[in-house]
């Protein structure tokens, strides 16, 4: 099983018309064509090469601890599965951003910022900016 994915529209200004087509494979590796309407020699490009790699989302399962002084500082092991060694490898507290360490692909390490008390949703990204869907409830205490 497959999906495929188009995106179509102006491009950049050298460009003026840009289609991209990708056939995203369970295997994790994308195939893309690129055609444009206007050759890539016309604008000083001889040849291009796109290559693009899928990263699945990674799954949460638990943390512990489960909860922490709310003056942060609190080393949190986050388990789960399919985590990349990633330079963006982050965890996202409520709206706080901060770096993971890369322990293997079932276990993360975040060390907790300073936070009001209170429950927050703990997420994970792998890229900085796409961060999983399933949360998982970490706790500031005073």
């Amino acid at each position: 099983m497959h999906s495929m994915v188009r995106f179509t529209g102006k491009g950049a200004a050298h460009f003026a018309h840009l289609h991209l087509t990708s056939t995203l494979p369970q295997n994790g590796f994308v195939a893309v064509e690129l055609s444009q309407e206007l050759p890539l020699s016309a604008v000083g490009v001889e040849e291009a090469a796109v290559q693009y790699v899928y990263v699945d989302s990674p799954s949460l399962e638990h943390i512990v601890p489960a909860r922490g002084p709310s003056r942060g500082g609190t080393a949190l092991h986050v388990h789960g599965s399919r985590f990349s060694n990633t330079q963006d490898l982050s965890c996202k507290f409520g709206n706080m951003h901060v770096r993971a360490t890369y322990v293997s692909e079932q276990e993360i390490l975040c060390l907790t910022p300073s936070h009001t008390h209170g429950g927050v949703a703990l997420h994970v990204a792998t890229n900085g900016r796409d961060y999983t869907m399933n949360p998982l409830l970490f706790s500031f205490l005073t």
